[in-house]
């Protein structure tokens, strides 16, 4: 009971208020000088990273509405790519176990589709005629300069069969 006694006599001294004050201060300051560059190059960095393949305007997307990634997928789904400024699509369409199911290239945008007729016009992807399971689409990107980007998207074919 002595020493909690010294400790709240302690604690209201002059001596250790001002302890505790010099203490939290060189704290402040030491936080602000780590902190305050790490945060400046985090977000330089950000700024200057490209475009990631998730973002919303560069996704796969499904049935126009959506992105493909993680989806389940039931009967037809439109399957495409839409951006300005793009050459071709090749599309890789992948089941878990490795097998190429699909792939092919559609150079006319800027709505590029996984599925296309015979003139070019973009057609729905029936995944009755795959196999339940895990698939990835892999999307290689022809931009008009002649650079290659790629995207991905994973998926599931859930038709209960």
């Amino acid at each position: 009971m002595t020493r909690a006694r010294e400790f709240l006599r302690d604690l209201l001294t002059a001596a250790v208020q001002v302890r505790a004050a010099s203490t939290f201060a060189v704290a402040t300051l030491v936080t602000a000088v780590v902190c305050v560059p790490l945060t400046v190059r985090a977000v330089d960095a950000r700024e200057d990273a490209p475009a990631a393949a998730e973002d919303a305007d560069t996704a796969i997307v499904l049935n126009g509405l959506g992105r493909l990634d993680r989806a389940r997928l039931q009967g037809p789904a439109d399957i495409s790519f839409h951006v300005e400024g793009i050459g071709a699509v090749a599309f890789r369409l992948v089941s878990e176990a490795g097998d190429v199911v699909l792939s092919g290239e559609d150079r006319f945008g800027p709505d590029f589709d996984l599925v296309t007729d015979v003139n070019g016009a973009g057609q729905p992807l029936d995944t009755t005629t795959l196999a339940d399971g895990a698939y990835t689409l892999f999307a290689t990107i022809t931009v008009d300069g002649g650079a290659v980007e790629q995207r991905q998207a994973m998926f599931i074919v859930d038709n209960g069969a």
